[in-house]
């Protein structure tokens, strides 16, 4: 118990104004950064995944200068935002290589992170990749309870993620 008779489980969250606990995530799920900073992944996560562009997020970087995203765009989305910009994308593996589609995700996760209250300067999304393949449960990269196995993801992008850092 801690001094104030709270029980330390490692679980993140906050109370409702009725006083009910809402957990929001694991505090071993944090990301350390090279300059010392600990950045708690799930509100930045939570924040991206607003932006109706954005399936999936995992951000990554220990140790790293700054943050990297794996990002798993939302393709009705997508495919709605080329044809309104009359950018030509006949299927779904041809949507990362689009430099447009670069463009745009720069600045999603910019203003993702950015709006969100308490705001850090280092907690900006500095590299990202942008995957094919979602998160599922079928190529266990997610759990039966729909959490990110992601430690299973860092092995499996293990080099794509080296990548995003050179």
């Amino acid at each position: 118990l801690s001094k104030d008779g709270w029980i330390n489980t490692g679980d993140l969250g906050w109370i409702t104004k009725n006083g009910e606990l809402v957990l929001t995530g694991r505090a071993k799920d944090i990301i350390v950064l090279s300059n010392g900073e600990n950045v708690e992944p799930q509100p930045i996560e939570d924040a991206c995944l607003k932006s109706p562009f954005i399936e999936q997020i995992m951000l990554v970087g220990q140790d790293q200068a700054s943050l990297g995203a794996l990002v798993i765009p939302n393709e009705e989305s997508i495919k709605s935002w080329f044809e309104s910009n009359n950018i030509k994308c006949h299927d779904a593996s041809e949507i990362t290589k689009k430099p447009e589609i670069q463009k745009l995700f720069k600045q999603v996760l910019t203003e993702c992170v950015k709006s969100r209250p308490n705001y850090r300067s280092f907690e900006k999304i500095q590299y990202f990749k942008i995957l094919n393949e979602p998160f599922t449960i079928e190529n266990g990269l997610m759990t039966q309870t729909m959490k990110l196995r992601k430690n299973e993801i860092q092995k499996r992008y293990e080099a794509l993620i080296k990548e995003m850092f050179e």
